[in-house]
């Protein structure tokens, strides 16, 4: 998937949530591999304390300071740099979830730590869920949801999820929400699952009947959330976990191809990668 970075000035208006409303114009700089990017395929991007702006990529990591790209390579603590996912903690840590674990990112010494090490046999990543009251939880190839400190990393949790895992089916890789009063919302083979990480238990599950794609699902209230679908031209789906419904969802925009969009915030700008 070919991606740009888009830096949006002004205040951001998020479209795909609006229920219709009009779209702004906004002021924007975009960047491709012609301006620096490592590759034109990006896979996640988060920022650390100094405001530098962190991009994994298939086969390396950059970031960037608002004007130029700076390749980031392996070394002492950051084993591996290859179709990473990256992890802003609430109080601006860096995280990197790579096949050797998981790395902190020492911004005073620029240097990194592992900070979660698991099995070498096991090269499947790690997927961020979120952090909620300071333990940040991540999902592995097992389905085990796994909850630690965010200051110490000591692990506070370990809950069997009973979620389809990687390891049965590589093809089973999450597309995770936001947090709403401590429950997550993960879409995994065509089914979205509600987790709660204070009870540390499946809340609720929903079959999907047309494929759902890897584009965004997001969480409206607590039991409410929303995701995109294959068909027809890209339908958007609301569903209400307490009361089993399910109805389209208008976004106020028509998406007649593939694309997937994410906002993160940078200062008083927003980045959006399409």
């Amino acid at each position: 998937m070919k991606k740009a970075i888009t830096i949006l000035a002004f205040q951001f208006c998020c479209v795909l949530f609006s229920y219709g409303q009009v779209a702004e114009r906004f002021h924007s700089f975009s960047y491709s591999v012609n301006e620096g990017l490592l590759q034109s395929t990006m896979g996640d991007i988060a920022i650390d304390k100094n405001n530098y702006c962190w991009i994994s990529f298939p086969n390396g990591i950059q970031k960037f300071d608002g004007k130029t790209f700076y390749r980031i390579p392996v070394q002492p603590g950051l084993p591996d740099d290859t179709k990473t996912f990256l992890f802003q903690c609430t109080n601006g840590d860096l995280l990197i979830s790579h096949s050797g674990g998981i790395s902190k990112y020492e911004i005073e010494k620029n240097s990194f730590r592992v900070v979660y090490a698991k099995d070498k046999k096991d090269k499947w990543l790690l997927y961020f869920l979120g952090e909620e009251n300071s333990v940040v939880y991540f999902l592995d190839n097992n389905a085990n949801i796994i909850g630690l400190n965010s200051q110490t990393f000591q692990i506070l949790s370990n809950s069997i999820s009973s979620l389809p895992s990687i390891h049965q089916d590589p093809k089973n890789h999450p597309v995770v929400s936001n947090i709403v009063l401590g429950q997550v919302a993960m879409a995994i083979d065509n089914s979205i699952y509600l987790w709660s990480l204070d009870k540390r238990k499946l809340i609720a599950s929903y079959k999907v009947p047309e494929p759902v794609t890897f584009f965004s699902v997001h969480l409206l209230a607590a039991d409410e959330v929303v995701f995109n679908t294959f068909n027809p031209n890209y339908k958007w789906v609301h569903y209400n976990f307490s009361t089993s419904a399910a109805r389209p969802f208008n976004t106020g925009i028509s998406l007649t191809g593939s694309t997937r969009i994410k906002t993160s915030r940078w200062e008083e700008k927003k980045l959006l990668t399409v």
